[in-house]
């Protein structure tokens, strides 16, 4: 599953690190939310899911 482990922070500019764990059984669809953290500034980020997300380049 392409979803990103890691994104930067649009806050301090950071590193964010995705805060639950996602395995092969988990079943994400466009809509759901995941959770990063930045460990820089604490920041909390929920990102929406889309379609793209499950695309591989």
């Amino acid at each position: 599953m392409p979803i990103a482990e890691h994104i930067d922070c649009m806050e301090c500019g950071g590193t964010a690190h995705l805060a639950q764990l996602i395995g092969p059984e988990d079943d994400l669809e466009p809509g759901d939310s995941v959770v990063y953290l930045c460990g820089e500034c604490a920041q909390r980020w929920d990102v929406v899911v889309d379609e793209d997300d499950f695309i591989d380049d």
